[in-house]
């Protein structure tokens, strides 16, 4: 009896573990840890928002995956800039991390310059590579 038990209970471990690792079924989901260069990013993201790609519809989509957005050098409507750079082209910055290994993330950030019209004119990607967390350390206060 205990044999059955056992053997029971292994049977639902196997099963819990394979249902906990099943992939996100949608076959459009962007995995940031299936990427092993920025090329490769870039080269994804550009596939799926070609330029000329609607900014609300990136920033909606990148959103899904997990990403952080805003826009960058955007000008006011009295055409009047606040920074103290002028950005040349309007962009919408987008970023995201992945963990690597129990102390170790990895940073993504991706761009996407719009005209007027609110249409991409490019992609970029960069990473800040792998980032690791600092112990922690009690100063004794």
């Amino acid at each position: 009896m205990a044999s059955v038990r056992s053997v029971v209970l292994a049977i639902f471990v196997v099963l819990l573990a394979v249902g906990c690792r099943k992939k996100n079924p949608d076959p459009a989901h962007l995995e940031l840890s299936e990427f092993d260069s920025v090329k490769q990013l870039r080269d994804t993201l550009e596939q799926r928002f070609p330029p000329g790609s609607r900014v609300s519809r990136v920033w909606e989509n990148l959103q899904v995956h997990g990403f952080l957005c805003g826009e960058r050098g955007v000008k006011p409507a009295g055409g009047i800039t606040l920074g103290l750079f002028e950005a040349n082209e309007p962009e919408l910055q987008c970023w995201a991390s992945h963990q690597r290994g129990p102390f170790v993330k990895r940073h993504w950030i991706v761009s996407f310059p719009f005209d007027s019209a609110r249409l991409t004119t490019a992609v970029y990607a960069s990473d800040l590579g792998n980032v690791r967390a600092a112990p922690r350390q009690d100063r004794g206060r």
